[in-house]
């Protein structure tokens, strides 16, 4: 078809259009409404086809209703069009379109179309059932000019099928509708209204074009528009005006800052470390282009801070017009709540004020900030958050959230020997031995400060009563080893240590440069002092990141028993005071022990006599070396015995015993307590070989425990560790006679206590006489076997005569008596009266007499007397202080000396027997028994060693 042929169809579809207007003028309307005046002119599409759509970007009234207008001139200028949005506004679309009257025949076909593909970014279309269609007659065919068409018109949504594909909203009438269309002869105003709301992130979407705030408008985003277009049966298509519309997006960020209460210069801080006790400042900053005609109806600023963080309340400021310029707002233009339990604050500004400082069409700025103190007991293992909120009217802003880290330095203390891998704390410590107090200075976590490290070091408290410093070995390591002293001021001031890291010049914010010379004199006073961030010169910032150890080295001067000595260090970081683990030590007083007896396991004869040509003991117990010691190794232990010669003669007999259980190699016991290890004529082969030597001088002995003996001591520092050795001697004049005896441990010698004894020149000795009553003495003592007494039964009467031989009396006297050999006892011993207070004089004798019973066969029975020289009695002061003299002894007071004893004296017998003719006569017995009282003695020599006697 040619172009003078389209023409002619044009000029007869409008000819049949206006006659059949004319022949349906008067006719009635299918939706029963009446139709316009017949007389009405009534418009035909214009020479150059239909009228397009119009859109326009509507708000809401106040009382929420949408306020619908149309822009038939197609100015992009009408409504909310070229407005400025906040984040959650809503803003809607309204598409109007001019229906002319149609035609009875023709395709069922009408629709309208919404596309909001260039502003998806930043709204989101709200539910499809928002979507709203209207429709009011007009008086004309003109462009779409109908104001409030959704108060005026019909809403016909319901006659419409509406769909969102994509970011196309789009409403095609129903079949019915198009019917009813029809029967219309005047012109329709159709419009669309599609709801949105503005929804996006303004601090991403501000990262994405590198903007800090902003209009997207003034920012040159003009490609916020809309489109939209109409479609019927008459025309395929036809496309609206693309209004445009602006997006605000207010800069709102959140910063932490370096507080000028601590030094600080404001600058940001986020991300980095605060020690707890620090304050920090929270700065919270609004900037937005307010490129709208309407003024603000809400401003808050709403802050959550940390739990672990206490506002400074009275820090408060609000300033306006930026950072540079900026002026303090009045405290009266907002108000302030503080939500304590939920760690929050809200400012709200006062409408008034509002009212007459914010200003349409201009930028604003606000910058809030306040100070907070990080909490003394703020947990390392915690990030310490702080973000706010803005409202702008009904829009809610959420900021970056900054942070800090609570960094809390944590000192070490270890107990070790020279050694640092040999850990000693718990352990035992005796005099003499040494103890390194460590001390790990935390410095690793403070590279990354958010403020200067300005004072450093720790304070050592030790217990100066027990230990003493050695000052110049203490020194300073850093994590490689290297000795960094140097580095640091060091005192030691009444058992205190106190070790600092120099200061340095440093330079303050604004330029001004403080001495780092001269050091502190008094570090006790530095230490507890509060240091000045403007007046006071920090510490080489270099150093931190590292972490250093203080040594300490202690020598064990004064010990008690059971005596603890505890230690804990406190490092000092700034303000902050960090208290170390405790180490401790128990000091045990360890001391050898001089006695001196008679034989092994008799009383103690020390301050008592031993007499001219009597044999005795000197006793020498060694220390007790305890479990779990510091210094489980024994390198020597020995003891030397300066005797006196001119009135001790050595015997040749020597022995050793274990005063503690001696553990082998295996961990079981080599040697219980109380068994013989060493002496004379002991073969230690099952031992292992040699545990002492004996090396007798004249005048002094030495007893040394052999490196094989040190061996297994010090392989077995969970056992207490102790050994006893006895030296017999003999006393060869009168006179009186004081020992000691020095043992070396380790290089640290102890004295024993002194033990004294006197040889008077008097000589107390008593003797014992067994016999039976009836044969008498010298018949009745048989000592021998060949002189055993032949019994019938029981009942010989045995008599037991003690007689003192000495020069002195004797009193307490004891008799013994045990059976040896075969059975049979004495008893129903008869002691005469007095016998407890019996004072015998010398050359007297008495008698003690007993019933043998119960000999089947054999019977030899031994007997010992003792007895103790009476001696003058010498006052006793137990008070010599009170200048009172010494209470005289009490009348009839008996005092002794050392008690003495006689020799044994055995006595035999046997049961008469009828013996069978076999060839045994009387003089077999005799040879039996002999051998009988042989072995008899033989086991009690075997028992009495058993006993412990040398």
């Amino acid at each position: 078809m040619n172009t003078q042929a389209r023409k002619t169809m044009t000029v007869i579809a409008v000819i049949l259009s206006i006659l059949l207007l004319a022949l349906t003028a008067t006719a009635p309307r299918a939706d029963g409404m009446t139709a316009a005046p017949s007389g009405r002119h009534q418009a035909i599409p214009t020479a150059g086809g239909f009228y397009e759509p119009n859109k326009v970007w509507v708000r809401k009234a106040a009382d929420g209703v949408w306020q619908m207008i149309t822009d038939p001139d197609h100015t992009n200028s009408m409504g909310a069009d070229n407005n400025a949005f906040l984040n959650g506004e809503e803003v809607a679309a309204a598409i109007s379109m001019a229906l002319p009257p149609l035609s009875r025949n023709g395709e069922d076909w009408l629709q309208i179309t919404d596309d909001w593909t260039k502003v998806d970014r930043y709204l989101d279309p709200q539910d499809v059932s928002t979507v709203r269609i209207y429709d009011l007659e007009t008086y004309g065919y003109n462009a779409p000019s109908l104001n409030g068409i959704n108060v005026d018109g019909r809403d016909v949504t319901a006659m419409f099928d509406i769909t969102v594909d994509g970011t196309v909203t789009k409403a095609t009438a129903k079949p019915e509708y198009v019917q009813g269309l029809r029967q219309r002869s005047e012109p329709m105003q159709i419009s669309m209204l599609v709801p949105f709301t503005v929804n996006f992130d303004p601090q991403a979407d501000l990262e994405q074009d590198g903007a800090s705030d902003g209009n997207t408008c003034s920012d040159g985003q003009w490609e916020l528009r809309n489109k939209a277009d109409a479609s019927f049966h008459i025309q395929e298509r036809l496309e609206s005006n693309e209004p445009l519309i602006c997006i605000l997006r207010p800069g709102f960020d959140k910063d932490v800052l370096a507080s000028k209460t601590e030094g600080g210069d404001l600058s940001s801080i986020d991300g980095r470390d605060v020690l707890p006790g620090q304050t920090v400042t929270y700065r919270l900053g609004m900037r937005v282009e307010w490129m709208r005609d309407d003024p603000i109806e809400q401003l808050e600023f709403l802050d959550t801070y940390d739990p672990r963080t206490t506002p400074d309340r009275t820090s408060l400021t609000i300033t306006a017009g930026g950072q540079s310029g900026s002026t303090t707002i009045p405290r009266s233009a907002y108000d302030v709540e503080w939500d304590d339990a939920g760690h929050r604050f809200t400012v709200r500004f006062h409408r008034e004020w509002l009212d007459g400082n914010w200003t349409t069409w201009r930028t604003h700025d606000f910058t809030l900030t306040f100070d907070a103190k990080v909490a003394d007991d703020a947990a390392v293992d915690t990030v310490i958050g702080n973000k706010g909120w803005l409202t702008l009217n009904e829009s809610i802003l959420e900021s970056n959230e900054v942070s800090n880290r609570p960094v809390d330095p944590e000192p070490v203390k270890q107990d070790t020997q020279a050694d640092s891998s040999v850990d000693i704390d718990g352990k035992t410590a005796l005099l003499g031995d040494r103890l390194y107090y460590r001390i790990t200075i935390d410095a690793t976590g403070l590279a990354g400060q958010a403020y200067p490290v300005r004072r450093l070091g720790v304070v050592d408290d030790y217990d100066e009563r027990r230990l003493t410093l050695d000052m110049p070995g203490v020194h300073v390591l850093d994590a490689t080893g290297k000795d960094v002293t140097d580095r640091l001021n060091i005192q030691d001031r009444d058992g205190v240590v106190y070790a600092f890291f120099k200061t340095v010049d440093t330079t303050l914010p604004d330029g001004t440069v403080i001495n780092g010379d001269p050091q502190p004199a008094d570090l006790a006073a530095y230490a507890d002092r509060e240091l000045m961030p403007y007046a006071d010169p920090g510490i080489d910032q270099s150093l931190l990141g590292s972490d250093y150890q203080l040594v300490l080295p202690m020598t064990v001067t004064d010990t008690g028993e059971g005596t603890k000595v505890e230690n804990t260090a406190t490092q000092v970081t700034n303000h902050r005071r960090a208290v170390s683990n405790t180490v401790v030590n128990t000091l045990t007083e360890i001391n050898p022990y001089k006695d001196v007896s008679v034989e092994v396991g008799s009383d103690s004869a020390d301050g008592m006599s031993i007499y001219r040509n009597q044999t005795f003991l000197y006793q020498l117990n060694s220390s007790t070396l305890p479990a779990n010691r510091a210094y489980p190794e024994v390198t020597e232990w020995r003891i030397d015995d300066d005797y006196d010669e001119t009135g001790d003669e050595y015997t040749g007999q020597w022995a050793v015993y274990a005063a503690e259980d001696l553990h082998g190699a295996d961990g079981g016991i080599l040697a219980a307590k109380g068994v013989r290890i060493a002496g004379s004529g002991f073969d230690a082969a099952a031992l292992g070989g040699d545990l002492f030597t004996l090396d007798m001088r004249d005048g002094d002995f030495t007893i040394t425990a052999t490196r094989h003996y040190l061996d297994l001591v010090s392989a077995d520092g969970a056992h207490a560790q102790a050994w006893r050795a006895y030296v017999q001697f003999r006393r060869i004049k009168a006179g009186e006679f004081s020992n000691t005896f020095t043992e070396t441990i380790n290089g640290t010698r102890r004295p024993s206590n002194e033990v004294t004894t006197t040889t008077p020149k008097t000589s107390p000795s008593i003797s014992l006489e067994k016999f039976d009553r009836r044969s008498g003495l010298p018949a009745g003592d048989r000592d021998s076997t060949e002189e055993a007494l032949e019994i019938e039964g029981d009942g010989t009467e045995i008599v037991f005569r003690i007689t003192n031989t000495g020069d002195v009396p004797l009193t307490s006297l004891k008799l013994t008596d045990e059976t040896i050999v075969g059975d049979g006892t004495v008893g129903d011993l008869a002691y005469p009266d007095g016998w407890n207070d019996l004072i015998l004089q010398p050359g007297e004798s008495v008698d003690v007499t007993g019933t043998l019973s119960g000999v089947t066969n054999l019977h030899t029975d031994r007997a010992t007397a003792e007895g103790s020289p009476v001696v003058e009695c010498v006052p006793k002061d137990d008070d010599p202080f009170d200048d009172k003299p010494a209470p005289p002894v009490e009348e009839g007071t008996v005092c002794t000396d050392t008690p003495v004893e006689s020799d044994p004296d055995d006595w035999n017998a046997y049961r008469k027997r009828i013996l069978p003719s076999t060839g045994v006569n009387v003089s077999g017995l005799a040879a039996v028994g002999v051998i009988l009282a042989l072995l008899g003695l033989g086991l009690l020599r075997i028992r009495r060693d058993g006993d412990g006697r040398p």
